[in-house]
C-alpha cells in the first residue's frame, strides 16, 4: 500500500465517524504515518464564549480528533486516558485553528500525541500532551508506510 491509499484509508474512517462532522465541523487535512493534521473554522456564535473567546473545551475536542487520526495512522484504534493543553493566550481573534499532532511514544499498550494548536497566521495557540490507549487496530491500514 503506498502512502497515498494508506492516508485515504484512514480519512475515510474518520470521515464516517459521527463525531468528527457533527462536532463544529471538523476537517481532516493531512494524515501522514505517525501524524495527522485537523482544522476547525471558527464561528462565532458557536466557539466563543460571551466574553469572545474560543472556548478551550473546541480546542480539547478538535486535538482529540488529531490524536485519534494520527493513532489511526498506524494502525490503531486509540482512546484518550490522559490529556493536557497548555493555552499560550486567549484565543479571541481567529478565523481557523489547526492542530498538528504526531507520536512521541508508541507502546503495545499506550501511546503519548504531541500536537500543536496554530491560527491562520501560523501563531502557536496552545500545545497539548495526549495518553492513549491502544484498544485495538486497523487490520487494513499498514504500521508503516
Amino acid at each position: 500500500m503506498n502512502p497515498k491509499e494508506a492516508a485515504a484509508l484512514v480519512m475515510d474512517i474518520y470521515d464516517k465517524a459521527i463525531f468528527v462532522p457533527v462536532f463544529s465541523h471538523i476537517k481532516i487535512n493531512e494524515v501522514r504515518c505517525g501524524g495527522a493534521k485537523a482544522s476547525l473554522k471558527i464561528d462565532a456564535l458557536r466557539h466563543l464564549s460571551k466574553q469572545g473567546f474560543v472556548q478551550s473545551g473546541v480546542l480539547t475536542a478538535l486535538t482529540d480528533v488529531a490524536a485519534r487520526v494520527t493513532g489511526a495512522s498506524v494502525g490503531v484504534m486509540a482512546g484518550t486516558l490522559s490529556f493536557s493543553m497548555n493555552l499560550t493566550k486567549g484565543i479571541s481573534v481567529c478565523k481557523m485553528v489547526e492542530v498538528n499532532s504526531v507520536i512521541k511514544h508508541h507502546g503495545r499498550r499506550t501511546m503519548v500525541i504531541a500536537s500543536e494548536i496554530k491560527d491562520e497566521n501560523n501563531f502557536l495557540l496552545a500545545t497539548a500532551l495526549t495518553t492513549m490507549s491502544v484498544d485495538g487496530f486497523f487490520d487494513e491500514i499498514p504500521r508503516k508506510w
